[in-house]
């Protein structure tokens, strides 16, 4: 049996939540982005900031070549801190482009954090869309 989800005009790629291991960063890896195998990742760390309490709304982030590297600062709300609305990280070369959401909760500023995701793909985005449609 095969298992498709889809929400609007996104596939849903992958979604889960898991729990960081020591409160150390979690990696996710997509492998086969596109039929030349391109691979790409997505790296989330977690840090407090005791100067400003508040979570930092747009992440920090550093990218290369093939992979994200993603600092959640002040990530450490029990309710839970997020991205709710996606989020391009990557387009694979044959055109499709995957998206993130995700929420982070955690119970102490140290300790290990609850961080649940979604993955979308889109063949397109709303601007190709357009203009496909001039």
């Amino acid at each position: 049996m095969k298992i498709t989800i889809t929400s609007g005009d996104a596939t849903v790629v992958d979604s889960g939540s898991v729990f960081s291991y020591n409160d150390k960063p979690i990696l996710i890896q997509l492998l086969d982005l596109d039929s030349a195998g391109q691979k790409f990742y997505l790296k989330f760390s977690f840090s407090y900031d005791p100067k400003n309490s508040e979570p930092r709304q747009i992440p920090v982030i550093d990218t290369s070549n093939n992979g994200v590297n993603i600092e959640l600062i002040n990530y450490n709300n029990p309710l839970g801190t997020g991205l709710l609305s996606p989020v391009i990280f990557a387009r694979s070369k044959s055109g499709p482009f995957y998206c993130i959401t995700f929420m982070v909760s955690s119970w102490e500023q140290t300790k290990s954090k609850l961080f649940s995701y979604t993955i979308y793909r889109f063949e397109k985005t709303e601007g190709e869309k357009e203009e496909e449609e001039k």
